[in-house]
């Protein structure tokens, strides 16, 4: 289940497609370093993503223009200011109608080689599953390999397994697999 994605674009297209209901998620970015840069605006432009951003120790604005296919990019700092900044930026997705949510792992960006740096990763992700009153969730902590089960609504019945890939094409019969992984916890 936890995924390397091959390029931004495939990571991107994960992001926005909820795979417990299969609508669009609502995308956001974060850049950093968090106390030297803040995004004011970001875009995706057919093949870029355009992060655009504020130094905010030097009060000079930034654009960054990413390649989603190659991993290319591009950093202009406003004003002739003549630093060579590290940044990163990392993705967050949520479903507006399931609250299923997702979280990539930082996405370097060096400007010694101008393309991105690391793989394109999992972070966490978080699942809903509901049957009328009853809801689980499902949270993924793909880096360390770990999925936390929890029953909404009773405490201390959390139960934390190794990432197993559920199937999620029929919640009704993933809904009793997860009711019974809790019962016999």
């Amino acid at each position: 289940m936890p995924q390397v994605f091959s390029s931004l674009k495939e990571l991107i297209d994960y992001c926005y497609l909820c795979p417990i209901c299969n609508e669009r998620r609502m995308l956001d970015i974060s850049i950093g370093p968090d106390n030297e840069l803040e995004l004011s605006s970001f875009k995706i432009d057919q093949n870029d993503l355009i992060l655009n951003g504020w130094l905010t120790r030097e009060q000079i604005g930034t654009k960054s223009t990413v390649n989603l296919l190659t991993g290319d990019f591009e950093t202009l700092i406003y004003g002739g200011f003549d630093a060579k900044y590290d940044l990163y930026f990392y993705f967050y997705a949520k479903c507006p109608r399931c609250q299923s949510s997702f979280n990539s792992c930082d996405i370097n960006l060096y400007h010694f080689d101008k393309r991105i740096e690391g793989p394109l990763d999992m972070d966490q992700e978080t699942r809903y599953v509901s049957k009328g009153e009853i809801t689980f969730s499902l949270d993924y902590d793909y880096p360390n390999n770990k999925l936390t089960i929890g029953f909404l609504g009773a405490k201390g019945k959390d139960l934390v397994l190794p990432i197993i890939d559920f199937d999620f094409s029929d919640l009704d019969k993933l809904f009793l697999r997860l009711k019974t992984f809790i019962l016999f916890s």
